[in-house]
């Protein structure tokens, strides 16, 4: 597990200017270069990437399931920390701390293909892969490197990083960005067999959050205490602005349709931040966060705290449009959050807990299900296209409910 480093506000930046605690700095806006690639439009099929698209909406199109029937449990070998996507065929990818990334049957879980890279890893951080639209998977693996893998299981190329990669985001064909805990984001294109960078940033220390696309391209990216605002020109990135909290964030961003960045820290509060990177609201948990939004279409923020309480937030201003608190026999933080919890088309939430369950709650906080897996649940979860909520689990299996 990893040591959760506590922050300061004096950070320094080596490419951003700095705001001081509970502030904005502004650099100019520039124009975005042609080679800079467009926010993806259309409609996503199944669940291809952590929180299921570059905007982290986590939010799927079709109804997840009513009841906690299992309709399989498979052991992948090793913890299962990671959240699994899902490709638009149904094909389920999921890796297990022992070092192996599967390609599931989603109807029965089992391999259809497992990639082995040779050593183990893995912490309380739930990283996923993604993938392109041609079906190559992005899977941040062991040795702090990228395993790019083409949808029969073989391995095309890898890129290395100064330290633990988090969830890649994808946002067309070929373009992804990764950032790496240790703060730095670099924009790739995959050309061919060669994953080629076009420009990294070093924003700072230490990330615990994979980046988010806002609708007009710029990226939101958590770092320190601080989130940041990145624009892609192409050949290079250029800061736009940084907001820096009073505690270190450990969570990604999300991001609303009309650019409300939201974001949480350790103060124990959740942040949202309009499009110009200056404070528009403050929501206060009961305990800090490690779980990151989810932001949907509607502007509906979801995010849990550490005494497992889960809140939905309107973006544009902040005010709780519900709280679910789920029943537990233990101490309030055993129930916690240290994932993200995913919704459905009808707004029903699912999430899992550090005290090995898995929860669905329809929007009257009527609770759908509580199936009890064997170990912490750290996985952020994903939702099938065919109503399944498929999670990971410490005890070193992969659940499908529903």
């Amino acid at each position: 597990m990893l040591t959760r480093a506590r922050y300061g506000c004096a950070l320094a930046s080596v490419l951003l200017i700095v705001a001081g605690c509970g502030g904005s700095a502004t650099l100019p806006l520039t124009t975005p270069a042609s080679g800079a690639p467009a926010f993806p439009a259309g409609t996503v099929a199944g669940w291809p990437q952590a929180l299921r698209d570059a905007g982290h909406s986590g939010r799927s199109p079709h109804p997840g399931p009513q009841d906690g029937a299992v309709r399989w449990r498979r052991e992948l070998g090793g913890r299962v920390t990671a959240g699994p996507v899902i490709d638009p065929a149904g094909t389920i990818y999921a890796a297990a701390g022992n070092g192996t990334l599967h390609a599931l049957d989603p109807l029965t879980g089992k391999d259809r293909w497992v990639f082995n890279a040779g050593a183990a890893y893995g912490s309380d951080l739930t990283t996923s892969p993604a993938l392109l639209a041609d079906g190559t998977v992005l899977w941040p693996g062991p040795r702090n490197r990228l395993y790019v893998v083409d949808r029969d299981g073989t391995l095309i190329t890898t890129v290395e990083r100064a330290a633990t990669i988090l969830s890649p985001v994808v946002v067309d064909a070929v373009h992804f960005y990764l950032v790496d805990m240790s703060g730095a984001v670099a924009a790739l294109t995959l050309d061919g067999r060669t994953a080629r960078v076009r420009w990294e940033l070093d924003l700072g220390d230490t990330s615990y959050g994979s980046p988010v696309v806002a609708r007009d391209g710029t990226l939101r990216l958590t770092v320190d205490q601080s989130v940041v605002a990145v624009q892609d020109q192409g050949d290079r990135g250029a800061g736009l602005w940084r907001f820096s909290a009073s505690d270190i964030s450990e969570v990604s961003a999300g991001i609303s349709p009309e650019g409300v960045t939201v974001f949480g820290t350790n103060d124990g509060h959740v942040y949202g931040l309009d499009a110009g990177g200056s404070l528009a609201w403050t929501y206060s948990l009961t305990n800090l966060t490690y779980s990151s939004p989810g932001v949907a279409a509607d502007g509906v923020a979801a995010f849990g705290d550490s005494n497992g309480v889960v809140s939905l937030v309107q973006t544009s201003d902040g005010t709780a449009v519900r709280r679910v608190q789920a029943a537990t026999t233990g101490q309030r933080d055993e129930a916690s959050l240290w994932s993200s919890p995913v919704t459905d088309v009808r707004g029903d939430v699912y999430y899992g807990t550090r005290d090995g369950h898995l929860y669905g709650y329809d929007p009257t906080g009527k609770q759908l299900f509580d199936v009890r897996t064997e170990g912490p649940v750290y996985s952020t979860g994903a939702l099938t296209d065919d109503g399944g909520f498929v999670v990971g689990s410490e005890d070193g299996a992969l659940y499908r409910v529903g």
